[in-house]
């Protein structure tokens, strides 16, 4: 955990360090406010709101879900946009400072959006690295669709192919290393023919590079080791 994180953390249970850190992050905090160009609350009204939101995003913020600044952009934004439309349907402004429940609705709802964009930016991120090392490979990312067994049972037999790869250090060291899977001995391991193997050989390696490397958001797709040969 950075010097930051701990901050954060020490600013959940001490109000006096909290708002050093508002005081201290104020210019951020005003400009984010400006930023939105919503027509109906005064600049005042916004740099309110954009404070107390700031607040809210110290005390539910949990290490591990992107930048916090990031995210205190993020909940500042929505927060005010959803004021200015409450403001034009009702024709006056209502700051809900005192609403706990409105307010913890609110934060549950931005946690979860800021949670879905950062995996979306961290499925983005994994899909161009793995790009990158099916390219040592000869496989295009884009080919994935046409290489992917289309039966249930076939893309079981690949993982289990992919886990024999992976337990057996030769086998691994010789695809990583010399970009060349060991045809005859994994079709003994995983009691398959060859004919198996080479058929499914580029989807199997792409299982490999996926296991072995660090691909959590792309991993939730794998599929399961049920199942025999066709």
């Amino acid at each position: 955990m950075d010097d930051f994180s701990l901050r954060l953390v020490k600013c959940k249970q001490d109000n006096q360090e909290l708002n050093k850190l508002i005081e201290e992050y104020m210019p951020f905090i005003t400009s984010e406010a400006a930023k939105t160009g919503i027509t109906g609350l005064e600049m005042e009204d916004k740099v309110s709101l954009a404070m107390l939101t700031f607040m809210n995003c110290v005390k539910t913020y949990e290490e591990g879900r992107g930048g916090f600044i990031a995210y205190a952009a993020m909940c500042i934004r929505n927060r005010i946009l959803d004021e200015g439309r409450k403001s034009k349907r009702q024709g006056f402004i209502v700051l809900h400072d005192d609403d706990e429940k409105e307010r913890a609705v609110w934060n549950v709802a931005s946690t979860s959006q800021y949670s879905k964009e950062q995996e979306k930016i961290a499925l983005r991120e994994e899909i161009e690295r793995l790009s990158t090392e099916l390219a040592e490979y000869q496989i295009s990312f884009t080919s994935l669709v046409d290489i992917c067994p289309k039966q249930k049972r076939s893309r079981a037999v690949c993982m289990q192919m992919a886990r024999a790869i992976l337990a057996d250090g030769e086998m691994r060291d010789k695809l990583v290393r010399a970009r060349q899977l060991s045809v005859g001995n994994l079709a003994k391991s995983c009691r398959v023919s060859q004919k198996t193997v080479e058929k499914y050989r580029r989807y199997v390696i792409v299982l490999v590079l996926i296991l072995s490397g660090d691909f959590p958001y792309i991993g939730t797709y794998l599929p399961t080791e049920k199942g025999g040969e066709d």
